[in-house]
């Protein structure tokens, strides 16, 4: 009987929902001089540093936020999914993050994903309850039917997704580094780093009925593309900047989805983040309405480094 109840009893706990982890959300500026407070059509709505200790938190590579902005979905490059809900204040102004959890990313056995399969990358809604997640090094775009609420991270088992044919012939770590969805319903996918052949980003578009295409998208020059999302039939694409001793730089461009085509298409750029500015690894984008604003946010990879931060900023577009 003892042996009965100490199984149900563990039973029990296994079905529990996850609980919200410890965290550490801390308010930054946008910059050290208090006066800055836009960069070029951008707005600056607020944002936080968020630090915890587990370890599948770090390395945040894509962002997705509910319609409302009250939620957000992140994937970290070595295969988690974390979650977390945002706080806004009455004036639209970021104010904090909390309950935030985490779940392994699962392969099609159930198993959470190691080694090269784990570099996880893009991010974006796909069909029914499907998300679509990308990935470099063992290049692949799988279904995750994780639900408009996101509650199966912890469960979802992938299917393969259509991918393009020529990414198994892309380096290991310049990969399909992002996806979006466009109002057609079509699906693109964003190289990171133009080829040696190609001057120009590369975004594979997939219509709904239809094989992959190839597009082009005109650089900021040595920038390379880390994220895409789609709001109001625009494109708004996230560059980012490394060197050593130089430090990180991004840019934040927008187009008309209408322009993807083969002819390279000239983005406008709409915000850049250049030192003495808070600026890090940033790689996820995500575009929403709220409260008569457009709102981009964008969420950096901290490389799982202490020298690194993991920050999620908010902007009003301003046209």
């Amino acid at each position: 009987m003892r042996h009965t109840s100490l199984i149900m009893a563990c039973l029990a706990c296994l079905a529990l929902p996850a609980t919200a982890l410890a965290q550490t959300v801390t308010p930054v500026a946008l910059s050290p001089d208090p006066s800055v407070t836009r960069t070029g059509q951008l707005v600056y709505r607020g944002g936080v540093s968020i630090d915890m200790d587990h370890e599948g938190f770090g390395g945040l590579s894509a962002l997705e936020l509910s319609e409302d902005g009250s939620r957000m979905l992140a994937i970290s490059d070595s295969a988690w999914w974390v979650k977390a809900e945002i706080v806004w204040t009455e004036t639209n102004e970021l104010a904090t993050v909390r309950n935030i959890r985490i779940d392994a990313m699962l392969d099609p056995d159930g198993e959470p994903l190691e080694g090269r399969m784990a570099d996880s990358e893009g991010l974006t809604r796909g069909y029914g309850p499907d998300y679509l997640v990308s990935f470099e090094r063992e290049h692949r775009i799988w279904a995750y039917p994780i639900g408009e609420d996101w509650a199966a991270t912890g469960s979802a088992l992938p299917r393969p997704f259509s991918t393009p044919a020529t990414a198994r012939y892309l380096g290991n770590n310049r990969g399909l580094e992002s996806l979006a969805r466009l109002p057609d319903r079509s699906i693109i996918a964003g190289v990171e780093y133009p080829s040696t052949f190609l001057p120009n980003h590369t975004i594979w578009r997939l219509p709904l009925a239809g094989e992959w295409e190839d597009n082009q998208l005109t650089p900021t020059p040595t920038f390379g593309l880390t994220g895409l999302a789609e709001h109001d039939g625009q494109v708004y694409a996230l560059e980012r900047f490394w060197a050593r001793g130089v430090g990180n730089r991004i840019r934040i461009r927008r187009f008309a989805a209408a322009e993807l085509s083969a002819w390279p298409v000239q983005a406008e750029t709409i915000g850049a983040l250049d030192p003495p500015m808070t600026v890090d690894n940033f790689e996820g984008i995500s575009v929403i309405e709220r409260n008569g604003e457009t709102l981009v946010l964008i969420l950096s990879d901290d490389n799982f480094s202490d020298n690194q931060r993991t920050l999620l900023l908010a902007f009003a577009v301003e046209e």
